[in-house]
C-alpha cells in the first residue's frame, strides 16, 4: 500500500466517527426542519453505507494481514465487526498505517 492510500483510508475511517458529532448536534442543538432531516437523512444513508463498506474493508485486511498476530487475529475480526467505529481505527494505526514488516510479523500469519 502506498502512502497515499493509507492517509486517505485513515480519514475515510474517521469520517464515521465526525459524522456521529455532527449527527448528534444538529439534532439536539438545531431541531431541523423537513428540509433539513432530508438532507441529514441523505448524508446519514451515505455513511451507513460507506461504515458497511469500510468493515467489510478492515475485515478482509485483517484475515490477509501478516502483520496481525495469530493469537489476536480472532478478537480483531470480532471487535471489527461488532465495535467497528472504535476498533477500525485503532486496528488502521497499528496494523495498517506502519510502513516496515519485521521479520517476526512477516513470519506469522492468521493461519498458520
Amino acid at each position: 500500500m502506498n502512502r497515499y492510500f493509507k492517509i486517505g483510508l485513515g480519514l475515510a475511517t474517521l469520517w464515521p466517527i465526525v459524522y456521529l458529532f455532527i449527527f448528534l448536534y444538529n439534532f439536539v442543538y438545531l431541531k431541523p426542519n423537513r428540509d433539513t432531516f432530508d438532507r441529514i437523512y441523505t448524508i446519514h444513508m451515505i455513511t451507513t453505507l460507506w461504515s458497511l463498506t469500510l468493515i467489510i474493508y478492515y475485515l478482509l485486511d485483517c484475515s490477509r494481514n501478516k502483520r496481525v498476530p495469530r493469537y489476536k487475529w480472532s478478537w480483531w475480526m470480532i471487535t471489527l465487526l461488532f465495535f467497528s467505529i472504535i476498533s477500525m481505527p485503532l486496528y488502521w494505526y497499528w496494523y495498517i498505517w506502519p510502513d516496515k514488516v519485521t521479520t517476526q510479523e512477516a513470519g506469522q500469519s492468521a493461519y498458520s
